[in-house]
């Protein structure tokens, strides 16, 4: 319920940076900020999600709300999500939109595959 691919979830910066957008006598409804929901979608890796995601890329994004939530969450123990994440922003870059956390986004990735292939080698 709180996570999207099982690994993304709602952090309190998250739900810091969500906007109310109705507010009544038993339920409150909030937007995810743009930043946020760029992250929700690059993971999700699926082609109209990869669409929005260069919509909203267009648009000024903050990258420095980008790249700190994905280290907020990497540091929550999700580093499998840095992978759908990289991927994702492969296929966003590939349709010549600029990530310019791009390079931060790869070394946390070859940090996460490394220690993936750490593990692997001290447990034979």
């Amino acid at each position: 319920m709180n996570k999207v691919c099982s690994t993304l979830s709602l952090s309190e910066g998250i739900v810091k940076r969500a906007k109310s957008i109705f507010s009544g006598k038993n339920l409150n409804a909030f937007i995810c900020s743009n930043e946020d929901i760029f992250l929700f979608k690059a993971i999700a890796r699926r082609e109209a999600d990869i669409e929005d995601c260069i919509a909203l890329a267009k648009q000024s994004l903050d990258w420095n709300i980008i790249i700190k939530e994905i280290n907020h969450q990497i540091k929550q123990g999700r580093e499998i999500w840095i992978t759908y994440l990289a991927e994702g922003l492969e296929k966003i870059e590939e349709k010549d939109i600029e990530v310019p956390i791009m390079k931060e986004i790869m070394d946390s990735y070859e940090d996460y595959m490394t220690k993936l292939a750490q593990k692997k080698i001290n447990k034979k």
